[in-house]
């Protein structure tokens, strides 16, 4: 979270719109939202978009999200639409203040609202799981055809804790933690199902990566929805994994609020009835059975999937506060948020592979003058999510605490 690394001036925006969108740019609005990009809000003779800046990601990163965005419009799945240049390309390379050049993305600035973590509940975590079942069945031929594979490989995750552990910044309580988690890491590869159904799976499905449409008033003290179930945002880390482990994800993230050990935490509901709410791990068991209710709408798991979900889970739990620990606290830094290899030049190429682990380019650019309001008048950004890598170690401890048997006992048999 925070301003964009990547500074565009007015001019630059205006230029960029001009000669590739044919729009004419009006204002222009630095996004203190996202860990990786560079986000702005435009207003055009079109109305208001949404421009990208893709940090340190391959021209192949930016086809392969362009592709699976048209793809999920095509099919029905409600994401920001991306903009065509006036050369039918899905993104222009532009020539950024440090020199290097960058994938830019336009899209539709869609309206929707943003819920906390403890505001969701069985209603919308039902159309979360909605929502991720329809990727995972809207993607199946995108899958056959184009894979594009996640760096968040266990091999990745223990190259950023070794990193972490020789980073002088790092506490004593950290380089504990990270013994921890390399541990944790070496019991999961031992331990995981490596042979599950993959496809196309989002890969980072939080509460900040659903807008939901409209919220009405409280209806005996809980949030009801109406009308379409929502959108999905910020498909860049999609990527060809275990379906299973993208369930794991957005389990943990909708539906085991934090700090967990908080009384405030739990659902309005549960407060209403007086009454503590049932968990099993991390997880709250009525709206954890909602999202998966909502997933098995349109995908069924298989015995397979459920019987390995415990430990998706864990490694769920290990890969976020692994990132957190670098891409926050900026522990054990390599590069770049997510390290992928950055762009070095126009005109396109057409080489390079997706998912290397090579650095990007550093931040060094020299910042660009632009407005100092953030964001347009009127804008709701939402709430502030926790970005703590507290929050996903605690998950993970009480994932260990907890019975792979009555994990599942608990969540399949609703």
């Amino acid at each position: 979270m925070g301003m964009p690394k990547t500074r565009l001036s007015k001019a630059e925006a205006q230029q960029l719109l001009a000669q590739h969108y044919c729009l004419r740019l009006r204002e222009l609005w630095p996004l203190p939202r996202g860990t990786i990009n560079s986000n702005y809000v435009v207003t055009t003779d079109a109305g208001r978009l949404f421009l990208r800046v893709c940090e340190g990601k391959t021209e192949a990163d930016a086809r392969f999200e362009a592709e699976l965005i048209w793809q999920l419009c095509s099919q029905g799945l409600q994401t920001p639409a991306l903009w065509q240049t006036r050369s039918c390309a899905p993104y222009v390379m532009h020539r950024c203040q440090d020199g290097l050049a960058r994938p830019v993305m336009l899209m539709s600035f869609v309206p929707g609202i943003e819920l906390t973590e403890a505001e969701i509940d069985e209603a919308h975590a039902f159309d979360v799981g909605l929502m991720l079942g329809q990727l995972h069945v809207c993607t199946q031929e995108l899958s056959r055809r184009s894979s594009r594979h996640s760096i968040y490989s266990i091999a990745h995750l223990q190259q950023r804790l070794h990193r972490m552990q020789l980073d002088p910044k790092g506490t004593r309580d950290i380089r504990e933690l990270t013994s921890r988690l390399l541990v944790e890491l070496e019991v999961i590869q031992k331990l995981r199902s490596r042979d599950l159904p993959q496809g196309i799976g989002h890969g980072d499905l939080f509460p900040d990566n659903v807008l939901f449409p409209r919220k009405l008033p409280r209806i005996n003290g809980t949030q009801r929805l109406k009308g379409p179930v929502g959108y999905m945002l910020d498909l860049e880390q999609a990527a060809t994994l275990p379906l299973v482990y993208d369930v794991a994800v957005a389990l943990l993230a909708f539906c085991a609020p934090v700090p967990l050990s908080d009384a405030t935490s739990a659902s309005h509901d549960a407060d209403e009835r007086n009454q503590p709410e049932e968990r099993v791990g991390p997880l709250r068991v009525d709206v954890s059975r909602a999202l998966l209710g909502g997933y098995q709408q349109l995908r069924v798991l298989a015995d397979a999937e459920w019987q390995a979900l415990p430990m998706e889970l864990r490694l769920a739990a290990a890969r976020f506060t692994t990132t957190r620990l670098t891409d926050i606290q900026g522990l054990g830094r390599r590069g770049g948020p997510d390290e992928r290899p950055a762009t070095t030049g126009l005109p396109p190429s057409t080489s390079g592979s997706m998912g290397a682990t090579t650095d990007p380019a550093p931040e060094s650019a020299a910042p660009v003058p632009q407005p100092a309001e953030v964001g347009p008048p009127g804008l709701g950004l939402g709430p502030v999510h926790s970005k703590d890598y507290r929050d996903f170690a605690q998950r993970l401890a009480l994932l260990q605490a907890t019975s792979p048997e009555a994990l599942i006992t608990t969540l399949r048999d609703a």
